[in-house]
């Protein structure tokens, strides 16, 4: 081979796939550098065997269901609040069994999507099979959580689903200009929460029809939110059991910032059919505000302005549908529609060096810091630059690993409100280590900051909440001040 930077990997039959210097599963791989005639024989490849979990599903009586889906959701941390995020699907089989391989290892949970009995009951309604979680949990919150390590076979994930009688819900659905046809609405029981964000299971869909009218057939009782949004197409269910249909039943619904549509209401399900339920829609959320500059350089012109875009981005993860984005106008003011209530991170570009930003805010909140809370118009949000970024500059204080096997983390000293509010990626950054172990990172807001040197191959991983715990053990503190340019020398953290 010749002299220079080579990237090692390996994958094999029941094996996640590897490379040079992976430390964990799914982690960063790390370059091998060769010299001219050199010659390496220790390197040294990990891989993670496979995982599989499995188990069966009763219904009260202990009796097998046969053919019911299974769904597998994986814990994520990563930059934000706990959530689920959906994985594979499965069904049983004729001894109501079911088996998950090819796990990485982790944290899962189980669930068995809502389903419909075709057995009728003395008055002719159907059965439900609510939705539930292991090992026999109706709420997402008192499931059990599944560890599985590299190469483990679990089994004994049994799940027992209790079986309710179901109702329908009906009502109509109504939007500026009158009844809102063709309108995608779902039903989401009331304790869907970040863990099971989008899912796409906990919701039952459906459309409204040419007099704005929908009808949920098959509901169990229970506390659910009902609403609605012009966004996306969604697959609308023919039968009560939630079966996908064919793509005739889907509906693309057109959505730009001006016309988008919202609404929810709360809705209480019991024993009978729930009719009358009503829903009103509104225009999509708006933002506006103006983009100010303070320094002795000269502002950037009205056709530079005119250039930058505003956006808004969910903070904590879930999709809220079209994310819109508005112009900056020659004056520097901004308006952007068309946007769903939730948490947002506010994202503007810098223009030419050299502004950087230095804070944002609205009605006396640091957007910086927290995402900002849209259940209503906004108005007012300052988006400042300063044409004095902050630095932090340094070198590691390492003397055995290789600068190219590091990089430098920066993060928020109140990392754990970070982490809750989905604002930690927002705030950190990262950076190379030169040949001289020297880092530099510009343009950090003022605030108080941990830094430290981490493996590389953490690079996707390292905020995780547990892992950002641990490097925070660890890291050196350090106050940025506006215009600062501070020299700090962070040690190598320790991973076990």
């Amino acid at each position: 081979m010749p002299k220079g930077t080579v990237t090692l990997s390996v994958s094999a039959d029941g094996y996640l796939a590897g490379g040079y210097g992976q430390r964990r599963p799914n982690g960063s791989t790390a370059p091998l550098e060769l010299g001219e005639g050199q010659r390496v024989s220790d390197v040294t490849i990990r891989l993670w065997r496979f995982a599989s979990l499995g188990g069966t599903i009763v219904d009260e009586f202990g009796d097998p269901v046969v053919g019911v889906a299974v769904r597998i959701l994986k814990e994520s941390r990563a930059g934000g609040p706990r959530h689920m995020v959906p994985g594979a699907k499965a069904a049983t089989d004729d001894r109501g069994a079911f088996r998950f391989s090819s796990l990485e290892p982790g944290d899962y949970m189980v669930a068995v999507p809502s389903m419909a009995t075709s057995t009728p009951t003395s008055d002719g309604r159907g059965r439900f099979y609510a939705t539930t979680f292991y090992p026999s949990a109706m709420m997402p919150s008192q499931a059990e959580i599944i560890t599985i390590g590299s190469g483990e076979e679990r089994s004994g994930i049994d799940v027992t689903l209790p079986r309710v009688r179901m109702v329908s819900v009906s009502g109509s659905a109504w939007g500026p200009d009158g009844p809102a046809t063709n309108f995608a609405l779902r039903l989401v029981p009331a304790y869907t929460d970040d863990w099971t964000a989008d899912s796409g299971f906990e919701a039952a869909p459906t459309l409204t029809d040419a007099r704005g009218a929908f009808t949920f057939p098959g509901v169990p009782p229970g506390q659910y939110v009902l609403e609605g949004a012009g966004s996306s197409p969604i697959t609308v269910s023919d039968s009560p059991g939630g079966e996908e249909t064919a793509a005739s039943s889907s509906a693309t619904l057109a959505v730009s910032s001006q016309t988008a549509l919202w609404g929810q209401t709360a809705v209480s399900v019991g024993e009978a059919d729930l009719v009358g339920v009503p829903l009103v829609l509104r225009a999509g959320l708006s933002v506006s505000g103006r983009l100010r500059f303070g320094g002795s350089s000269q502002p950037p012109t009205a056709d530079q302005l005119q250039q930058l875009s505003i956006s808004l981005t969910s903070a904590d993860g879930t999709s809220r549908g079209p994310e819109p984005q508005g112009r900056v106008a020659a004056d520097g003011q901004f308006t952007i529609r068309g946007y769903l209530p939730g948490p947002y991170a506010v994202n503007v570009p810098s223009p030419d060096p050299p502004w950087t930003v230095l804070s944002m805010t609205a009605s006396g909140h640091d957007l910086l810091r927290d995402p900002l809370a849209l259940d209503s118009d906004v108005t007012g949000v300052v988006i400042t630059f300063t044409d004095r970024p902050t630095q932090l500059a340094g070198a590691v204080q390492s003397v055995t690993a290789p600068s190219d096997g590091l990089m430098v983390v920066v993060f928020p000293a109140d990392y754990v409100a970070a982490l809750n509010t989905g604002m930690l990626g927002r705030r950190s950054r990262r950076a190379t280590l030169s040949s001289a172990r020297q880092f530099a990172v510009d343009g950090l807001p003022a605030g108080d900051y941990l830094v430290a040197a981490i493996p590389s191959d953490l690079g996707a991983t390292w905020m995780d909440a547990d892992l950002v715990a641990l490097i925070a053990r660890q890291s050196t503190r350090v106050t940025l001040a506006d215009g600062d340019r501070k020299t700090v020398n962070p040690p190598v953290v320790v991973i076990r």
